[in-house]
């Protein structure tokens, strides 16, 4: 078993196909020496009927719910900001300059316009700049300037940290913000592991994996959501390239069993469901490797970089009239029969 956080371990197992009213799947806690941690002292296995996350504590058991796990991530966004900046050679303002940050968060607050020195150690491409923000936004609008306005750049930057953070790299007297890294900045990533979290409102994973690939590295096996966590499913693979690894994207699919393209989740600015890999959730492990690790929400089309970001709560997700005497409700959690009662 794994830890899955304080106080509690994890494991997963396969579910037995034959389940139903008749049938149930047991199971025990033991050490492999030969002690058992029974249910209350008993004999007795504890018993379950159905795929699903479950939760013992106390020798009793019951299925993972927003309110009683023990595991799930508090919703307590934030998001963070880097700033890469080169100065053109012979700037005389440039060690004056700061970053002037501002925005609006998702819930309608607005972060007040403020201009911030660099804060980190300078790495191969020039000074950085990285601050965590609280709260949820789309967007940042950032600004190299000195506190009475000498820019470098006259174009307000607005960098996409939809999913939690942002990066980008400024270069002196160029008005392009750019989002990947440029040469200057020396990093060639020749190996990168990624990490895909995926979360279904159904729980119902069967059938679904993961289609990557990169600039310049072809297609490559499917990747399967092999682990399980509060979250949802989990999926690992690596992309490999001497010249580098760019542009790293990958596809959601779902397989029905005779088509392996059934159906996908879609893509934020494209139907075929393509997502690409931020640079924020980059980081690199050694002269020219790195990792990445991103959170999917199934209808959700934002790539997120911190699971802090997301509400996993209990919630309606929307409702209609679909007849006189209908309401179609989606909820983003799987419920029972029995947790539907009639008023």
């Amino acid at each position: 078993m794994a830890k899955a956080c304080d106080g509690y371990y994890m494991a997963s197992m396969p579910l037995i196909s034959i389940l139903d009213a008749n049938h149930k799947q047991e199971f025990l806690f033991t050490d492999g020496g030969g002690n058992w941690d029974h249910p209350n002292g008993q004999s007795s296995a504890l018993l379950h009927q159905r795929k699903a996350d479950l939760l013992v504590a106390d020798g009793k058991l019951s299925e993972v719910t927003a309110a009683n796990n023990p595991c799930a991530v508090a919703y307590k966004p934030t998001t963070r900001l880097t700033v890469h900046y080169r100065p053109a050679a012979g700037d005389s303002a440039a060690d004056k300059r700061g970053v002037y940050v501002w925005g609006t968060r998702k819930d309608g607050r607005v972060l007040d316009g403020k201009n911030y020195q660099f804060n980190q150690s300078k790495d191969a491409f020039g000074k950085v700049f990285t601050m965590d923000f609280d709260g949820s936004f789309d967007k940042l609008g950032v600004i190299v300037t000195t506190t009475d306005w000498n820019k470098d750049g006259q174009s307000d930057r607005m960098v996409d940290v939809s999913g939690g953070s942002g990066e980008i790299w400024v270069k002196g007297g160029d008005e392009t913000t750019y989002t990947t890294p440029p040469d200057e900045a020396g990093q060639t990533i020749k190996k990168l592991d990624v990490t895909v979290h995926y979360r279904r409102a159904d729980n119902n994973y069967t059938g679904w994996d993961i289609w990557q690939w990169a600039d310049g590295v072809a297609d490559n096996i499917p990747a399967k959501f092999t682990d399980h966590d509060s979250f949802g499913e989990t999926a690992r693979y690596s992309q490999s390239s001497e010249s580098g690894v760019k542009g790293s994207t990958f596809i959601i699919r779902y397989s029905d069993g005779t088509n392996d393209w059934a159906s996908r989740e879609a893509g934020k600015d494209n139907a075929e469901g393509h997502r690409v890999i931020p640079q924020s959730a980059i980081t690199m492990t050694g002269r020219d490797t790195a990792k990445a690790e991103v959170w999917i929400v199934s209808g959700d089309t934002t790539v997120y970089t911190n699971p802090a970001n997301i509400d996993t709560s209990d919630k309606i997700v929307s409702s209609e009239i679909s007849q006189m005497n209908q309401v179609t409700i989606k909820l983003n959690h799987a419920v029972n029969h029995s947790d539907l009662k009639a008023s």
